[in-house]
């Protein structure tokens, strides 16, 4: 694929702007930004203007995605409680879709939030690494009383897509 780079400036600016092809141009460019793009646009994320505000949320999954493993360190510094709530539900998500072992612990610290620990608990159900199964386990068992039952559910939903998994593997579907 060749991505065309934009910086985190160009970006930001572009989505912040007027004009509606260039802001959804510069979306589609998201991909060849670096990590450094991420604040910018969650800054626009959490501004008056909606039609920015989904064009930044949507750049920042492509960039999330894009940057792999150096994504998700700039992911959980969205969902501190300075930023809006929809800010950091957005970055938990693109945390479940990109995070791994190294964002358990203060993933797991989050389902005592009540804004946002439902999207903590998601994110930590996607991630494919034990330790996350079991920060599931021990928020099921001892966690806040409001997310015992959700993380039940997570984990059996982890299990039952990894007994899936392994009759697939078998070629039985």
């Amino acid at each position: 694929m060749n991505e065309k780079t934009i910086s985190a400036a160009e970006l930001a600016a572009a989505i912040k702007g007027a004009d509606e092809d260039a802001r959804w141009d510069a979306v589609a460019k998201a991909p060849g930004a670096d990590v450094d793009a991420i604040a910018p646009l969650a800054a626009i994320m959490a501004g008056a203007d909606p039609a920015a505000a989904k064009a930044a949320s949507e750049a920042l999954r492509k960039v999330a995605h894009a940057r792999g493993q150096a994504a998700p360190a700039q992911l959980l510094k969205l969902t501190g409680p300075d930023y809006p709530r929809q800010v950091r539900a957005d970055a938990l998500r693109y945390l479940g879709e990109t995070g791994g072992r190294g964002q358990v612990r203060e993933l797991e610290a989050l389902l005592s939030d009540s804004d946002v620990s439902e999207e903590a608990r998601m994110a930590l159900e996607q991630i494919p690494d034990s330790e996350a199964e079991k920060a599931l386990e021990r928020a099921s068992e001892s966690g806040p009383p409001a997310c015992r039952a959700a993380c039940r559910q997570s984990l059996r939903k982890r299990r039952r897509a990894m007994r899936d998994a392994g009759i697939r593997r078998r070629g039985r579907f």
